[in-house]
């Protein structure tokens, strides 16, 4: 007699990131393995997922038995990219139009009722995404190398050792990076008499301003010929998450630390970090409609609303406050 697999045996297995959607699998197909992947990875590094719980977007489930499924509504038109892209983006961003759109998005369901007293779910304290470990990460690291003044970061096993070294590095860190909210309140300040058109304006200058800078590394090979420290001031401490986050989605199986020393990423509950976050990061939407990614046909119709003045001074802020992060840090070599 055939032995059964136990789920034991299921979660012990090691992870194999899926690869970048193909052209031609069918979009649900390709979400269905995205969630089912970062179920997997949830019982791999320790986390707890009671068995009636199950991870739903439309038609696509991670595999739990009798899950439900919801139809999925009609889908939007595809975002269209701009001129230049290759075919391998045309259809990334195709299919993953369709794993989002006209669906319900994820949500967690239970298939049975879960009793009082059992776990629902539980998740160790090195799964989380926190500014220490972006900090720590090689991304994070790549961001505060273009800083002056920033001490190395814990490589040597004696700077794991070190009981001092990783928190001094931790706090360099702090201490040099500006506070994203200051950032784009001092922005705000700077526009509030600003009118709607004039706003516009802004963003579409920042837009640009960044595209510039970024169509010039390309060009450059993605060195800067006289790379100049970035200035604090500029650099927020909401980089190092989004550094962290492109990484690890944009990389298939990007491990957080490449090199070095995995034990300078442990927490202080002595909980170890998994080694890559590209299966919790790839099951995020590929695209949120936020202002800040609004079409300048969209963002016009804020600029002659009474109502919409107020989101479009928010919406310029952190633009500006991002083409101006991007733009220092691309000059310093960053890319």
């Amino acid at each position: 007699m055939a032995s059964r697999r136990t789920k034991r045996d299921s979660a012990s297995r090691p992870i194999s990131p899926s690869p970048p959607p193909s052209v031609t699998a069918p979009a649900t197909a390709i979400l269905s393995s995205t969630l089912r992947n970062f179920r997997r990875w949830l019982n791999v590094n320790g986390a707890v997922v009671h068995s009636s719980l199950c991870i739903v977007n439309g038609e696509a489930t991670d595999g739990t038995k009798n899950a439900p499924i919801y139809a999925a509504g009609k889908l939007s038109k595809c975002p269209v990219l701009p001129d230049g892209a290759s075919e391998e983006e045309q259809s990334r961003t195709r299919i993953q139009h369709e794993h989002y759109a006209g669906s319900t998005g994820c949500t967690v369901r239970a298939v049975k009722e879960i009793k009082a007293g059992e776990t629902a779910l539980s998740v160790p304290p090195g799964m989380f995404v926190t500014p220490e470990l972006c900090a720590l990460s090689d991304a994070g690291r790549s961001i505060l190398e273009c800083l002056s003044g920033m001490p190395p970061a814990p490589d040597g096993p004696e700077d794991v050792r070190a009981s001092n070294y990783r928190t001094e590095y931790l706090r360099g860190a702090r201490e040099a990076l500006a506070r994203t909210a200051a950032l784009v309140s001092a922005r705000q300040d700077q526009s509030g008499n600003l009118a709607g058109n004039a706003l516009l304006v802004n963003i579409l200058r920042a837009r640009k301003r960044a595209e510039d800078v970024l169509i010039r590394a390309q060009k450059d090979g993605g060195t800067e010929p006289h790379p100049a420290p970035a200035d604090a001031d500029v650099i927020s401490d909401r980089s190092l998450l989004l550094a962290f986050l492109l990484h690890q989605r944009q990389t298939v199986g990007a491990p957080v630390q490449a090199g070095g020393h995995p034990e300078s990423l442990a927490v202080p509950e002595g909980k170890g970090v998994p080694k890559s976050f590209y299966p919790y990061v790839l099951a995020m939407p590929p695209r949120v409609s936020l202002p800040i990614s609004w079409p300048r046909t969209d963002l016009r119709m804020l600029s002659q609303s009474i109502s919409g003045v107020t989101l479009l001074q928010e919406t310029a802020a952190h633009t500006h406050v991002l083409s101006a992060e991007l733009c220092a840090l691309v000059n310093a070599g960053w890319l």
